[in-house]
């Protein structure tokens, strides 16, 4: 169910209710986009947004909020911007700042309203209305440099998930290993990866959303007409 606005949602009005918080979506996105208009931040629909904007002019009829994504240069430098230029009924949730332990990667929040949100296992999360902002880093194009990489961002992943049911046995084992080794430093082997994908330097990679699951690699070229 939807709590808006501070004020609970009945379950019969989910559809008008929804529309309410992608209405709400839509007006944080025009915030970001003024921030990063203002100070040169690149950024691009992601996820189910592009879905919804291919496919139905707009948002996916049930999804709840807008996927955003930008270059790891942007995104450090939107979060950096964020602490000094964001409308004050903002705030930033992730992993780094520790109001969001769940993610790897950011949520722009309306801090003026709740979302209640229904995650796998009947757990609830509690929240304000928000704009997810994905970020991609580059990834190597040779084997051993897509091995490491992939086992660094596994690794850290471990940092966040707590294993499910069906997983399999080594990778059971693998993420009790990440997780025992890790355990207490979560934050500085968090900041250890992140230094990897930043300081990697060569001609020949792809792009990626290494830290939110693996996506398809992306050729650069891509990016280049922002």
């Amino acid at each position: 169910f939807y709590a808006y606005g501070g004020r609970l949602m009945p379950m019969d009005h989910m559809e008008i209710n929804l529309r309410m918080v992608q209405s709400h979506c839509i007006n944080i996105m025009e915030d970001i986009d003024k921030l990063c208009r203002k100070f040169e931040i690149r950024y691009s629909l992601t996820g189910g947004s592009v879905i919804g904007a291919y496919l139905y002019n707009g948002f996916i009829p049930w999804d709840d909020d807008i996927d955003i994504m930008m270059l790891r240069e942007d995104y450090e430098k939107f979060l950096k911007i964020c602490k000094t230029e964001l409308p004050n009924n903002y705030s930033i949730h992730n992993f780094e700042n520790g109001k969001d332990k769940t993610i790897l990667f950011s949520k722009v929040v309306d801090e003026n309203t709740t979302l209640v949100e229904q995650k796998s296992g009947g757990r609830r999360v509690v929240e304000g209305i928000f704009v997810d902002i994905t970020v991609f880093d580059k990834f190597p194009r040779n084997k051993i440099g897509r091995f490491y990489y992939s086992c660094l961002c596994k690794a850290v992943q471990c940092c966040i998930d707590r294993g499910k049911e069906n997983d399999k046995f080594f990778e059971t084992l693998f993420k009790n290993i990440c997780r025992f080794m890790i355990k207490g430093y979560e934050n500085r082997f968090y900041n250890f990866v992140k230094r990897q994908f930043m300081e990697y330097e060569s001609n020949s990679y792809d792009y990626t959303e290494l830290f939110a699951g693996f996506t398809i690699p992306y050729r650069p070229e891509l990016f280049n007409e922002y």
